[in-house]
């Protein structure tokens, strides 16, 4: 006969399901069930004293806050950030502690600091205490807790506050691996597991988000229109958008049509509710005058002035016609060039028979694209508005600040003027600098262009 074995399978199966910790269904237990505390009690002491560092300390600074008539002693805001990264650097422990409460006591005999906290997740607890303050010296903290180490933990800590703008900060221009992969060569060794302090990519992204939005202005989180409605009103933006998808707007119909029924010899039968009349017309009537009357009105509110001598800013009847001369200087967003001689001129140099070329156009959209939108180029609509009007801003301000003209400025950038001066070029040249300070002084500040790119 075989030889029994030692311990029977059912005297095995019920040592295991002592320490079974999923129900029926595939969850975990409880936090509370025994289960759990067992396999704490079944977890490696670790009781150790580290020597932090100046920097380390300065870390932990104090406080004092007030509540109703007594005074306390506590830590500054984003403590528990920094307790987690000295435990991080000193003992590589991947729990996710939470810190509930840290005591200052300055009393003598008494422990100078006394920091409590317990894992999230495998629900160990430790205690980190300091006996004394320390006086230039470098500074021991005692650790009291369960060896973790190598344990694999899922949750994370809570990434806020000041940790939050400053990983924000951070992530501007760069993308949330990339980042997580520096900051992994700063906190891990090889074979490390992924420490508590470093974010998921999904929390990363998020405080991007965030920082971004804050710096553009967009504190709340809306919809792209609901934002771009707020910048129309809003005094930042204001005049510089006029028109949006949720703009209301009028809609005038005019309904004339009538029922006609056509009889002929093969539709012999006849709607009772239909008047029967022949009419012939001997001229065509005229049509309704209720839309000239409209355009009149329209008109007529134009062309008169504003109270107090102001003049009206939508009055400007010799605009088209100067509008029309001065687009022959705009750039063209075409493949027709001008030739290689006048790829360097300016808008004075240029005459009537010539258009100006692209290049300005290009240069202006390189820049744009990889300088002003280098920290993003896939955004919503209202964050690509705010950042394109702040830079159209700043250039405007430059373009019209007022400068010191020196000799240099008078010169041309490739050639003399002589070599590239023809019949009739300074008539040119005074006609249009003429044309430009005129409708500088007819439309003010009141008018904005837009010159919009067409493909």
């Amino acid at each position: 006969m075989p030889r029994p074995p030692a311990n029977s399978p059912n005297k095995i199966y019920d040592a295991l399901k002592e320490l079974w910790f999923i129900d029926n269904k595939g969850k975990l237990l409880a936090w509370d069930d025994d289960v759990w505390k067992k396999a704490v009690d079944a977890m490696k002491a670790l009781r150790k004293s580290i020597t932090l560092s100046k920097s380390e300390w300065d870390t932990l600074k104090s406080n004092i806050l007030k509540y109703k008539d007594r005074e306390y002693e506590v830590l500054v805001i984003g403590w528990s950030d920094a307790v987690y990264d000295i435990l991080w650097s000193h003992l590589k422990l991947p729990c996710p502690f939470s810190f509930k409460n840290a005591k200052i006591n300055r009393n003598p005999g008494k422990i100078f600091l006394s920091i409590k906290g317990s894992c999230s997740e495998c629900k160990s607890k430790i205690h980190i205490y300091c006996q004394s303050e320390s006086t230039g010296d470098s500074p021991i903290l005692n650790i009291s807790t369960f060896d973790s180490c190598g344990i694999v933990h899922e949750k994370k800590r809570q990434v806020r506050g000041d940790r939050r703008i400053r990983i924000g900060k951070e992530l501007q221009g760069t993308s949330t691996y990339a980042w997580r992969r520096n900051e992994a060569n700063k906190l891990m060794d090889f074979g490390n597991i992924v420490p508590a302090n470093l974010p998921s990519e999904d929390v990363a992204r998020k405080a991007k988000q965030e920082a971004q939005g804050k710096e553009l202005g967009l504190f709340k989180v809306k919809a792209a229109l609901a934002s771009v409605w707020d910048m129309k009103y809003g005094q930042e933006f204001n005049g510089c958008i006029y028109e949006i998808g949720l703009d209301h707007f009028y809609v005038l119909e005019f309904h004339t049509a009538f029922s006609i029924e056509k009889v002929s010899e093969e539709r012999q039968y006849r709607d009772p509710n239909l008047l029967e009349r022949c009419d012939d017309f001997d001229e065509i009537p005229s049509p309704s005058k209720a839309l000239d009357a409209i355009l009149e009105k329209i008109e007529t509110d134009s062309t008169d002035n504003l109270k107090q001598g102001r003049l009206n800013p939508y009055h400007c009847p010799d605009f088209g016609f100067r509008l029309f001369k001065l687009s022959k200087q705009f750039v063209l967003w075409t493949a027709v060039m001008t030739s290689n001689d006048q790829q360097n001129s300016t808008l004075v140099e240029l005459g009537d028979k010539h258009v100006a070329s692209s290049a300005r156009s290009e240069e202006y959209f390189r820049e744009l694209k990889h300088q002003i939108f280098k920290k993003g180029k896939v955004i919503r609509i209202d964050k690509y508005l705010v950042i394109h009007l702040r830079s159209l801003m700043g250039t405007t301000k430059l373009l019209n600040a007022p400068e010191k003209k020196t000799k240099k400025d008078n010169l041309p950038l490739m050639k003399p003027r002589e070599e590239v001066a023809t019949d009739g070029t300074r008539e040119s040249e005074d006609f249009v600098d003429n044309l430009i300070e005129s409708v500088i002084d007819d439309t003010g500040d009141d008018l904005t262009f837009i010159i919009r790119r067409t493909w």
